[in-house]
């Protein structure tokens, strides 16, 4: 999961870094000039970071979600200690209001943007009668990268603790199985000389011991006695 988590919040973090970049390059949506290319790249650019995000967070919300859930039904079924799915729970909850943060983060970058966007039509004063809400959306989008990274960090700390725990629980549960007699692993008998490629076993020899033996009483009663055969020529 680990790797997983590092692909995706990579991906993540070059379209939040694209967009940025963008943004920047752009400037002011209300001292530019037409056209407006820039600006709808980086709208665009925006919301498809924005999902991403998301994306990511909600994956990593929804793992804790399972496999917490999971750690606590597996224990309860082997009559594991409960210390064992109390750590994944304690993975959970040490993750998912960072998680949560994370998204409410970016959705108060976008909010931000929003609010410098003159398409909106809010046309809001400068902040503070200086401060324009385009400085104000970049500003909150340092921030915001600098969050993600940081819960990132977290993040990944929790996914490995709680992968931990449930390698230590599937090591538990396969001792119990194997004590119990559930997991086929018993070794193969050896292969005994006579059933090696080319040889015959003992029961295939006297099978066909037997079948030839019948196939020659067979033949017997059809060919009859030399006396019979006399017989039946007869004078």
């Amino acid at each position: 999961m680990d790797r997983i988590l590092k692909f995706l919040v990579m991906v993540a973090l070059a379209l939040v870094l694209t967009t940025g970049i963008i943004g920047y390059v752009m400037g002011n949506p209300l001292e530019m000039e037409r056209p407006r290319t820039l600006k709808t790249v980086h709208f665009l650019m925006g919301i498809v970071t924005s999902l991403a995000v998301m994306l990511v967070n909600g994956i990593i919300a929804t793992y804790f979600v399972g496999t917490s859930r999971w750690c606590k039904e597996v224990c309860q079924t082997y009559a594991l200690p409960d210390e064992m799915w109390r750590k994944a729970d304690r993975c959970k909850r040490t993750a998912f209001p960072i998680t949560l943060a994370g998204m409410l983060v970016f959705v108060g970058v976008v909010s931000f943007g929003a609010m410098a966007d003159p398409g909106t039509g809010l046309n809001l004063p400068p902040l503070f009668g200086t401060i324009s809400w385009a400085t104000v959306h970049l500003l909150t989008a340092i921030l915001g990268v600098a969050f993600f990274l940081y819960a990132f960090r977290l993040q990944l700390r929790a996914v490995r603790a709680n992968h931990a725990v449930i390698e230590e629980i599937m090591d538990q549960v396969s001792e119990i199985r194997v004590a119990k007699g559930l997991d086929g692993d018993e070794e193969p008998d050896e292969e005994k000389p006579g059933d090696s490629a080319g040889n015959v076993s003992d029961e295939d020899s006297a099978f066909k011991q037997d079948s030839a033996a019948a196939g020659q009483d067979k033949a017997a009663q059809q060919a009859g006695s030399p006396q019979d055969q006399v017989s039946e020529i007869g004078p």
